[in-house]
């Protein structure tokens, strides 16, 4: 089991996109993503990590690296893929500091919820899923903060 390293991090999607500077979406952006239910490709401020964000929510992000999960466990501390990840997490910490930000593989949301799509937008649902990586934190889910 190993898809893309995903996050959800418990801040709007309007909130999120305001950190990312010069690489933020613009308005009418965000409106064509949301009814056409696409993400946001942008690079985060001050790594080199390339991201694809859903930020249609008022509750949460959900973010996802082109990174295998399994590269997780696989790559060596202190290799380019462990750095880019290291240096991510902590810029999204430092951006975010009050806000619940969990890693995970995205197979975890397919087993999770596979077919409803609008699921980050609700409260009652993002609050289950959280619950649900809680149970899972260890191999496949990690709280970073």
């Amino acid at each position: 089991m190993s898809s893309l390293v995903n996050y959800i991090v418990m801040v709007g999607g309007a909130q999120f996109n305001a950190v990312l500077g010069k690489h933020r979406a613009t308005s009418a952006e965000i409106e064509e993503f949301n009814s056409q239910a696409v993400r946001w490709e942008a690079r985060f401020p001050e790594t080199q990590m390339q991201i694809s964000a859903d930020l249609s929510s008022s509750v949460a992000t959900l973010v996802s690296l082109p990174i295998p999960y399994a590269w997780l466990s696989t790559s060596r501390t202190g290799s380019l893929v462990t750095q880019d990840i290291d240096v991510f997490e902590s810029r999204l910490r430092d951006r975010f500091p009050s806000a619940v930000i969990y890693r995970f593989d995205e197979e975890l949301l397919r087993e999770w919820h596979p077919s409803h799509e609008d699921w980050i937008r609700d409260t009652s649902q993002v609050a289950k899923f959280l619950d649900w990586l809680k149970v899972n934190d260890g191999v496949y889910a990690r709280r970073i903060n």
